[in-house]
């Protein structure tokens, strides 16, 4: 996890406002009900209209945005909807460059180095500490593997640590589960959480079309979920959320509401 955040900090600090900007447009594609991501038979992201999920994306000439007209002093959104009215479906990343060119973003900026500092741990945990979280997660992977199997979904596919990535990562770093126990664990094989590894965490909605619920209901789960291990694991719980940011930033939200729900 300490490795995937500092490689995360040295692609922003190569691209900083485009690695925003795709922040910006992944999040419009989770919350818009108009719009939807998707993966290909070859595991790239798709985008376009909702009503189009499962669509290839549409092959696109180098320079091809060019033509795209947006008028001047567009916003970002009005951008994307007028990319996605003259070529949806297409690929996320050809989205991302279109609307790059066209806010006229630039990178000249650069990110500090303390920043990068900022999510590396404090100190190497020593044995007993590693043993310890060690504990505390085998604890609560067993807690969570006794969930209901739509609580688990919820749960486990949306689960962030502190700098909003996916804390699954670590159970296999700990040894605590496999990506096939944790496959097993989600009811899926363990090809298709391989396919989907690097998108974690998923949001509400593509949660929410695989078990076939309403966003709300999958953040119900998942608040379920978290009320159910705070009370199974009610004195073990505070232990590990207090010490993790001086432990490369293991996950600490599991018994606390997800950032974005």
């Amino acid at each position: 996890m300490i490795a995937r955040h500092s490689c995360d900090h040295h692609l922003r600090s190569l691209k900083p406002q485009k690695y925003r900007l795709r922040n910006r447009i992944f999040y419009l594609l989770d919350t818009s009900p108009d719009y939807d991501e998707w993966d290909n038979s070859l595991g790239r992201s798709v985008c376009g209209w909702a009503r189009q999920i499962g669509q290839n994306a549409k092959k696109l000439a180098p320079g091809w945005y060019h033509s795209v007209s947006v008028p001047a002093g567009a916003s970002e959104t009005e951008i994307v909807a007028q990319i996605i009215k003259d070529t949806s479906p297409l690929l996320v990343e050809d989205l991302l460059e279109a609307t790059a060119h066209l806010a006229g973003l630039g990178d000249e900026s650069s990110v500090e180095w303390g920043e990068i500092e900022a999510v590396m741990p404090a100190h190497e945990p020593d044995y007993e500490e590693r043993l310890d979280l060690q504990r505390e997660l085998a604890g609560l992977w067993a807690e969570i593997k006794d969930l209901p199997q739509s609580q688990r979904i919820a749960l486990l596919l949306n689960l962030r640590d502190e700098q909003g990535c996916s804390a699954l990562a670590s159970f296999p770093a700990l040894a605590i589960a496999s990506m096939r126990q944790i496959a097993e664990t989600l009811g899926m094989p363990a090809t298709e959480l391989a396919a989907m590894w690097n998108r974690l965490p998923i949001s509400d909605l593509e949660i929410g079309k695989r078990l076939n619920l309403e966003r709300q209901q999958i953040i119900n789960l998942r608040k379920a979920a978290r009320q159910r291990l705070a009370r199974r694991r009610a004195g073990n719980m505070t232990p590990l959320s207090t010490s993790s940011t001086n432990r490369g930033g293991i996950n600490r939200a599991i018994p606390e509401k997800s950032s974005r729900g």
